[in-house]
């Protein structure tokens, strides 16, 4: 990069005086080498790499009121005036590594964001340099451009403040910033010339310049660089220097062309640049200061030298006249030290001091001037006594004769390197008592527009003169000012007239005073009626306006009254206390509108006037529905006022409904409102949807629930029904069909059940009625209808059921047994099927060998003949409803009596494992009746045992199984007599080999557990087998059961794919794994529906925000998102789904943010939460004194309130009046002084600063006016 070359310039000064402005280019020269980049030859700045961010960042959204935003260190404060931005930015601010050549820091620079952002009014960045107190030399600030050089500020554009240990500069734009250091080099040499002209002299030893190149813009490169310079060369004129004409001129310069670079080179001091030398002489004239077309900078001074001289001088160039009228040489040397200088720091002092007594303050004994003290000054005054400078460098401060009280007065230390600092010295001078003034009240007359002199200490008593007297209590309808001669000119308010008064108080020279009221009584003088002018004036839609109605009247004779006489018909107008009138449109109107005023002057005369207001426009954003509940009767609609509790900023709204009711009807009317018209004797719960749009056609959507409350129509009135159907055939009965239920919805009940079937109340209101199979005939149910109100009412249905022709009977042989001597009742239609009920049993053929009875429910009692045993027969025939016979043989077997019971004996056995075996277990048993029979009555537990035929059993272990078994088997004799016995087996084993664990699969729905057979497709020979749990699923658990079946539950709410590992181990210890695959498949639950929040907080009081409380989250877990930030705050979603909502600092009022909640389906919806912030008094405002320079003639801006601190925000800025010149407040809280004309030295005002609390404080502004 390079810059073009400055213009050559010259400033014209007289000898002695200062340079203004020296340091606006930087040259820095050393002997032998010096510092850099570059160790020798040309260097030139090179950029440097852009900073990695470190992780470290803070960030606050500011806007046209603008604001401030903190590093995340918190050395760093950037200062966003009002009107820098015109809409909110969001603002960043990062730690990144630093690489500008120099930093003061090397692991850590600043980038602002967003980057490239600039903006219309100088943003400030103040960077906390070192602590305070402690010297800021060296210190600069640096920025990174877009093409990677680091550009350093000129030290005139960095504000140091040593209290605060801050730097601060002021930049349009964003960038990458660091705080650099400034390194300086020594130039040492030798030239000597005699009185030999037109020749060239070269210093001894090379010179190595060390430079900085500036950019077009006035800032420094960072980048250093190394110069070697071959000589330095002196040239002298080619004329004859002869005692007619005894003088020469010399000129020293240093000249390098730097390639085809034109950078800018010039010398960087912390002195004076003034003719003048080590050896504190001053140079004849200061001819001019100039820079070449190199921008090289050439102070020339002229001096007068005498052949012979040896001239130490610390200017390296300059202009020198030798006196040539006697033989000699002249020798001129340089010692060019440009270290970094050490800035005095003086510290405050306080004293103590008698009333007309006198103290020696020394002001030095607590300032460090580490470069020696060079001089000492008073810079402001006492007030109420005298300081003067001691030549020990002490002050003595003597009170005004009589006074007593605090007092301060501030002195300047200056050092040997002309550097400054100042401090103030607070006195407290205490009283002496010498008795306390009598002040006596006074009246005077004077005429309306006169003013009067009143001799308030004419009748006052003052023991210890002089009489110093001050206003206590301003006049209400006037001024009062004290005069110097004590008196006091009462001056009564333009056209005011009536009774005033004023109360003053006199002080002696001790400070004891005394106060009294001069009341004066001013006759009006009538000046005419007043003029009212018509006014014009335009705010924005939703804004406020102070109208200053009788700015542009005339009301000579004062306002008495002001009133609004005809109001606006698009907002109000509300007349003020200090006469002027606040308009504030309706909410959401724009347009034309229009009120009249009416004025009353002091004498009762009236004018009127019109105000025309335009009201402009302004989109407010999109409305917002809120849901709405109402309540009708039944039959009865009802008028929703939908928009009572909606937000519509830019009206007119319109509804429509979007959504309409399921049991009636909503009808959006024009008024906003919808009419719902629930259906003919529907009552219970209902909801519509409608939509509100604003006049820019932004739309929002809402709910309303509707309860539609019963209303009671009279009892149900039920009447008798009948129907008819076929045997076996159930009917549907419609009993409701002939019914009166007023109030629906009917609910039907059977009161008593049919005799011949069933009667089931269905949930449609009728009635299935299904007679009993195979029986005709007439059936008769009671039902119950029941309305809304719980009234009933019963009646009877009637059934006829006809007879259907099912077929004949079919009778199948039964056979039974008994034992000898008893009767068997046989139950012989338990087999046979009769379609037409009743059936009717009779018996055709009798036994042989007994009776055969039938019996009245369908069974036959046969008894066998006495003592008689073996198998016997009877014939029987049923009969069903229409006569149709058929009939079948009972085969009966009479069993002998007992002849005792038998024995069964346990038996063992053993087998190998896979090997059946024959167990003959009657072997050992004792069977008197036989034939013997075997079952087993308790199968083993790891095999079969089967009874055979012949009485054994055959017993055979479970594939791969070996061990302890048992099982247990009856024996029955001929007689039906039993015994048991238990066969212990014992299995040995043999290895089958590893069991093989084959992977599943299973499916189920989301929040369902699966049971899954793992073992279904494995190999296991040597059982029992066991399973257990390798590897648990991510998304639920995995149980193993007792089965061998394992039950898998997925996570509450989640659905997907997830994996298990089992394990199957076999008898023998040996085991296999596999994996089991499970698809949980999604349950949709619903949406998640979002409720509105409320949330209230004090002033700078985060708040915490449950916004989940009260929502419905139906597939879990859900998930907090902010979806609108709030206007004056920040909202940030925690880990918990809370929000915490942080007010802007300082701001209070109300403030809305949205959020929105997801489930795990990923289905949203969202809320708005509305914070109300109450204020908190933050204390008075704090002023800071201020202190600036003003050229000459030149009005001046102030940044009063920069270094003030006003927590609750600035209402006002009031400033005072400075006695040589004028301040006046800006909108922007600034204030602009404006000196006198022609006026140069000091001045001075105060200033009083209102926060929005109603609370202020006063500051003063310290003004030195400088001449060009």
């Amino acid at each position: 990069m390079s810059a073009p070359a400055r213009r050559a310039g010259t400033w014209l000064r007289r000898a002695g005086a200062p340079v203004a402005g020296a340091a606006a280019l930087v040259l820095l020269l050393a002997c032998g080498g010096g510092g850099g980049s570059s160790s020798s030859g040309k260097g030139y700045p090179q950029p440097s790499p852009k900073g990695r961010v470190l992780g470290l960042s803070s960030a606050a959204t500011i806007g046209a009121q603008g604001g401030t935003l903190v590093s995340p260190d918190g050395l760093l404060t950037i200062a966003i005036p009002a009107g820098a931005v015109a809409s909110p930015v969001a603002f960043t601010v990062d730690e990144i590594t630093n690489t500008a050549p120099g930093a003061l820091d090397p692991a850590k620079a600043y980038r602002l964001g967003p980057e490239g952002t600039t903006f219309s009014a100088p943003v400030s960045l103040t960077f906390v340099a070192a602590a305070p107190g402690a010297p800021l030399d060296g210190i600069a600030v640096a920025y990174q451009e877009r093409q990677g050089f680091w550009l350093r500020y000129r030290d005139r554009d960095v504000a140091r403040d040593l209290a605060a240990g801050t730097v601060t500069v002021a930049s349009l734009h964003f960038s990458d910033w660091s705080l650099v250091g400034s390194s300086t080099r020594d130039l040492d040499g030798v030239v000597t010339v005699d009185s030999t002209l037109g020749k060239t002299y070269t210093a001894t030893g090379n010179l190595a310049l060390n430079y900085a190149a500036e950019d077009a813009g006035g800032a420094y490169f960072l980048q250093w660089g190394t110069l070697a310079l071959d000589s330095t060369t002196v040239t002298a004129p080619d004329v004859a220097c002869t005692a007619a004409d005894p003088a020469f001129e010399l000129d020293a310069t240093i000249a390098e062309v730097l390639g085809s670079r034109a950078f800018r080179f010039g010398i960087t001091a912390r002195w004076p640049l003034s003719c003048s030398y080590a050896g504190g002489a001053a140079y004849d004239e200061l001819l001019s200061l100039q820079f070449d077309t190199l921008g090289i900078y050439h102070p020339t001074c002229k001096r007068t030298l005498a052949a012979g001289s040896v001239i130490s001088q610390d200017r390296l160039q300059g202009q020198y006249t030798l006196d040539c009228s006697t033989a000699g040489a002249v020798q001129l040397t340089w010692d060019l030290t440009t270290a970094a200088m050490r800035v005095p720091v003086a510290m405050d002092d306080s004293v103590t001091v008698s009333e007309g007594s006198f103290v020696v303050v020394n002001v030095l004994a607590n300032d460090t001037v580490a470069d020696g003290v060079a001089g000492l000054t008073i810079l402001a005054g006492p007030a109420n006594g005298t300081a003067v400078l001691n030549p020990d460098r002490t002050v003595t401060y003597t009170p005004t004769p009589g006074y007593f009280g605090p007092d301060t007065f501030t002195y300047q230390v200056t050092d040997s390197d002309g550097q400054t600092g100042s401090a103030t010295v607070s006195v407290t001078v205490t009283a002496v008592d010498s008795g306390s003034p009598v002040a006596v009240d006074d009246a005077v007359t004077t005429l309306e527009d006169t003013a009067t002199t009143v001799n308030v200490l004419a009748n006052d008593t003052v023991q210890d003169p002089p009489a110093t007297v001050a206003i206590a209590t301003a006049p209400g309808k006037g001024t009062a000012t004290v005069n110097a001669d004590g008196t006091i000119t009462y001056t009564p308010s333009a056209n005011a007239f009536g009774a005033d008064a004023f109360s003053y108080q006199v002080s002696d020279y001790d400070g004891q005073v005394a106060t009294a009221t001069a009341s004066v009584t001013v006759t009006a003088v009538d000046d005419g009626p007043p003029v009212a002018v018509d006014e014009a004036v335009t705010l924005a839609e939703g804004g406020v306006v102070v109208i200053g109605v009788l700015a542009n009247d005339t009301v000579v004779d004062g306002v008495s009254a002001l009133v609004v006489t005809a109001g606006p018909a698009g907002g109000t107008a509300v007349v003020n206390a200090d006469h002027t009138i606040t308009y504030t449109p309706a909410p959401a109107f724009n347009g034309a509108d229009a009120f009249t005023y009416q004025v009353t002057d002091g004498d009762g005369q009236t004018a009127s006037a019109t105000v025309s207001i335009t009201v402009t426009a302004v989109d407010s954003g999109a409305p917002v529905a809120v849901a709405d509940s109402a309540s009708t009767p039944e039959g009865s609609a009802v008028v929703v006022p939908v928009l009572a509790n909606d937000t519509v900023l830019d009206r007119p709204a319109t509804v429509t409904v979007i959504a309409a009711p399921a049991h009636g009807s909503a009808v959006a009317n024009v008024d906003g409102t919808v009419t719902y018209t629930p259906a003919a004797g529907w009552n219970g719960a209902d909801a519509f949807t409608y939509q509100v749009a604003d006049a820019d056609g932004q739309a929002s959507s809402a709910s309303v629930s509707v309860t539609v409350a019963p209303v009671d129509s009279g009892a149900p009135a039920a009447v008798a029904d009948a129907a008819t159907t076929l045997e076996g055939t159930a009917t549907t009965v419609a009993v409701l069909a002939n019914d009166t239920v007023q109030d629906p919805p009917a609910t039907v009940t059977v009161l008593s059940s049919p005799a011949h079937g069933t009667a089931v109340a269905n949930a449609d209101g009728t009635v299935t009625y299904t007679p009993t199979p195979g029986w005709n005939g007439s059936d008769a149910f009671t039902y119950q209808v029941g309305d809304l109100d719980g009234q009933t009412a019963s009646a009877t249905v009637t059934i006829t059921v006809t007879a259907v022709d099912s077929g004949a009977p079919v009778a199948v042989a039964d056979a039974a047994s008994t034992a000898e001597g008893t009767a068997a009742v046989v139950a012989v239609l338990a087999n046979d099927t009769v379609q037409d009920l009743p059936a009717t049993v009779t018996v055709l053929s009798a036994p042989a060998h007994g009776t055969a009875v039938a019996n009245a429910d369908g069974t036959v009692t046969y008894t066998p003949a006495p003592t008689w045993n073996g198998s016997d027969a009877f014939t029987y025939q049923v009969a069903d409803l229409d006569g149709q016979t058929a009939s079948a043989t009972v085969n009966v077997t009479v069993a002998p009596v007992d002849s005792g019971a038998p024995v069964a004996v346990a038996d063992a056995i053993t087998t190998g494992e896979g090997v059946a075996t024959l167990v003959a277990v009657l072997a050992n048993d004792t069977i008197a009746d036989l034939p013997a029979t075997v079952t087993v009555l308790t199968p083993p537990t790891y095999g079969t045992a089967i009874a055979n035929a012949d009485g054994t059993i055959t017993y055979t272990p479970a594939s791969g199984w070996n061990g302890a078994d048992a099982f247990t088997y009856q024996v029955a004799d001929l007689d039906g007599q039993t015994a048991t016995a238990n066969v212990t087996v014992a299995v040995t084993p043999v290895d089958s080999g590893a069991p093989v664990a084959l992977a599943d699969t299973a499916s189920t729905a989301e929040g369902s557990p699966a049971i899954v057979p793992v073992l279904a497709n494995d190999v296991v020979l040597d059982l029992p087998p066991s399973v257990t749990i390798a590897s648990a699923p991510v998304h639920g658990t995995a149980v193993a059961n007792a089965d061998g079946t394992v039950t898998y539950t997925p996570a509450a709410g989640w659905n997907g794919t997830d994996v298990f590992t089992y394990q199957v181990a076999d008898l023998d210890g040996q085991a296999a794994q596999a994996d089991v695959t499970v698809t949980v498949t999604p349950a949709d639950s619903g949406a998640p529906a979002a409720v509105a929040d409320v949330a209230t907080t004090a002033e700078d009081t985060p708040a915490a925000v449950t916004v989940l409380a009260n929502d419905t989250v139906a597939d879990p877990p859900a998930t907090v998102s902010l979806l609108g930030a709030p206007a004056h705050g920040a909202a940030t979603v925690q880990a918990d789904g809370s929000i915490l909502y942080t007010p802007a600092a300082n701001w209070f009022g109300d403030d809305a943010f949205t959020y929105q909640v997801f489930d795990l389906d990923g289905q949203v919806a969202s809320a708005a939460v509305s914070v109300t912030v109450s204020p908190v008094d933050d204390g008075p405002p704090v002023p800071v004194d201020d202190a600036a320079p003003v050229p000459v003639d030149t009005p001046t801006i102030i940044a009063v309130l920069a270094n003030d601190t006003v927590v609750d925000g600035v209402a006002s800025v009031i400033p005072g009046a400075p006695a040589n010149g004028t301040a006046v407040a800006n909108a922007d809280g600034t204030i602009t002084y404006t000196p006198n004309a022609a006026y140069a030295g000091a001045d001075a005002f105060t200033y009083q600063v209102t926060d929005t609390d109603g609370q202020s404080a006063t500051g003063t502004v310290s003004i030195t006016v400088t001449s060009p």
